[in-house]
């Protein structure tokens, strides 16, 4: 598949680059966070009516509502999203975990993060200590490896 504006309309995952410019502690309904200063990475999935378009501009939008995890996030002033990953996928494979499980190997989990609905995963949400293009790099080449190429979309 070429990349281009329509794998924005279709289902599938995206990863969501952000820079938190200070720790944060975060509460959600029925958790708290505490977030590190620096980059991190969200996984997620949009399986619904306008694809990854809709969800991904959802958050740049920041909509008021506060539904999953990342919305509480996404409402600091402290966290800027920097642009996000696409991940095309195919049928039968749950990409957001297969994209977890990658991250999980060389960043560092923020424990039940996002993942509520995915018991098996320790966190959809991944802190990386290094600057954010290093980072784009480790994740990229993550899954590239080991789900399959992604499509950076910058925020500007």
């Amino acid at each position: 598949m070429s990349v281009g504006e329509n794998i924005l309309d279709m289902p599938g995952c995206y990863v969501l680059a952000l820079i938190i410019s200070k720790n944060l502690e975060v509460r959600t309904r029925s958790s708290f966070f505490q977030i590190p200063r620096g980059v991190c990475f969200y996984v997620g999935s949009a399986k619904g009516p306008g694809g990854i378009k809709a969800r991904v501009f959802r958050y740049l939008l920041r909509k008021d509502s506060e539904h999953w995890h990342i919305d509480y996030l996404l409402g600091y002033d402290e966290v800027f999203l920097a642009g996000f990953y696409v991940i095309p996928c195919s049928r039968g494979i749950d990409c957001e975990v297969e994209v977890a499980k990658s991250l999980a190997t060389k960043l560092q989990p923020i424990p039940g993060f996002g993942c509520t609905d995915k018991v098996r995963d320790v966190s959809h949400l991944y802190s990386c200590n290094l600057s954010l293009e290093e980072c784009l790099g480790i994740v990229y080449d993550l899954l590239s490896v080991k789900v399959c190429e992604p499509a950076w979309f910058q925020n500007i």
